[in-house]
């Protein structure tokens, strides 16, 4: 059975909302909780992205390094908001450093888990919440 801890989390995503409870139990076996602490990057600018990541609690600083080597503010990921969603489907790279400003608890999600649990659980693509779903 699902962490109730991540159903309860994951099914606030407005990608899940159409997923009955055995599909959300699929979803939340293959998210991830990982913790971070003050100053610790959740991904690099430049970088591919692997997921996407929902903040539970915490939150952190967006950060963009300028042709010219300095880091610049470029915004804030709080609580309940969720970055990245595009990295579950796309092939991305992240255009900020997100970087955590306290101590947080964030939802991961891959791109190489949720393209597995499509591959194993097709009837869950027709009740993802998307205008249109591409080709994984």
């Amino acid at each position: 059975m699902a962490d109730h801890f991540v159903v309860t989390n994951a099914r606030r995503l407005p990608l899940f909302a159409r997923l009955d409870a055995q599909q959300m139990d699929w979803v939340a076996s293959v998210t991830q909780v990982l913790r971070f602490e003050p100053g610790e990057e959740l991904f690099k600018q430049g970088e591919p992205a692997q997921g996407m990541m929902m903040v539970i609690s915490g939150g952190g600083l967006l950060v963009q390094r300028g042709s010219d080597g300095i880091e610049r503010p470029f915004g804030k990921v709080s609580a309940g908001e969720f970055i990245n969603d595009n990295a579950l489907f796309n092939d991305i790279t992240t255009q900020a450093t997100l970087r955590a400003s306290e101590s947080s608890i964030v939802l991961f999600l891959s791109r190489q888990q949720m393209r597995n649990l499509l591959a194993h659980h097709p009837e869950i693509r027709a009740n993802l919440n998307l205008p249109a779903l591409p080709k994984v």
